[in-house]
């Protein structure tokens, strides 16, 4: 089954306004950029807290991992609303509230220096109960900062 998000979808946009407007996610300042059939984008801009190394002025690694697994859970979590059309918004969010992290790999390919940074999650699979994904995080320049994969418990039926 090929899971496709739409932008206009409302359930869509309420699960992004509810997961962009947890505390920690407006701390890093996520956005949402653009919702394609298969890509999920996030942006962030550099900020002084979110600053790992003062010398080279580059992102904390646990930021990186932050945002690839926001991206990564959001897009899950978005796949796995779409695949239950005949249930209320409440009920979607009931059963996805569940969902969790399974496992996660993070390849840090060079230094997080930017100003302005975007997050792709790709949907590769979306089953009854796990999902997975591959994202990547490039810099304004385009430059690969990190790529990775992660697998999401996410009951959907």
């Amino acid at each position: 089954m090929s899971i496709t998000l739409d932008e206009n979808d409302t359930t869509t946009q309420e699960l992004c306004n509810l997961f962009l407007n947890l505390p920690f996610n407006r701390l890093i300042g996520l956005q949402l950029e653009s919702i394609e059939a298969q890509i999920l984008k996030l942006g962030f801009g550099m900020q002084e807290q979110l600053i790992g190394n003062t010398f080279k002025r580059i992102l904390h690694g646990g930021v990186i991992a932050s945002v690839m697994d926001s991206c990564g859970g959001l897009h899950a979590l978005a796949a796995g609303a779409n695949k239950m059309p005949h249930l209320s918004y409440e009920e979607k969010a009931q059963r996805l509230s569940k969902g969790s992290t399974i496992d996660m790999r993070i390849d840090f390919l060079r230094p997080g220096k930017g100003t302005h940074f975007t997050v792709s999650s790709e949907l590769l699979r979306s089953g009854r109960r796990v999902t997975v994904t591959r994202m990547k995080l490039l810099n304004e320049l385009d430059q690969l900062i990190a790529a990775g994969s992660a697998s999401y418990l996410i009951e959907s039926e």
